[in-house]
């Protein structure tokens, strides 16, 4: 069978379309400092080269280090929708006298 550009370029689309589909992100942020993580995957499997882990996009973990001086263990907890939450955890944290 041989097939035109016609059907190449639907195929194409079409098997673009599935990946768009099946790429699920799901973002967590530690309770205790606000620091972030991002896991991306694909079908199901976690694909570590496009996740990001322990981003500290709004320098809470930062703050939060020169507040106690110390590291911790963080303590993820799964968000749902990124920016609303990001923010009221965000807000939630200690701040630093500075």
């Amino acid at each position: 069978m041989k097939l035109n550009y016609k059907q190449v370029i639907v195929l194409f689309f079409l098997i673009l379309l599935i990946f768009m589909l099946s790429v699920k992100t799901t973002y967590r942020i530690c309770t205790i400092c606000g620091m972030q993580d991002y896991e991306r995957s694909l079908f199901g499997i976690t694909l570590e080269f496009i996740s990001e882990r322990e981003v500290d996009e709004f320098r809470t973990y930062e703050k939060w280090q020169n507040l106690h001086g110390t590291t911790h263990e963080h303590q993820w907890v799964e968000v749902d929708e990124f920016g609303e939450r990001i923010n009221t955890t965000n807000d939630s944290l200690p701040q630093s006298s500075k």
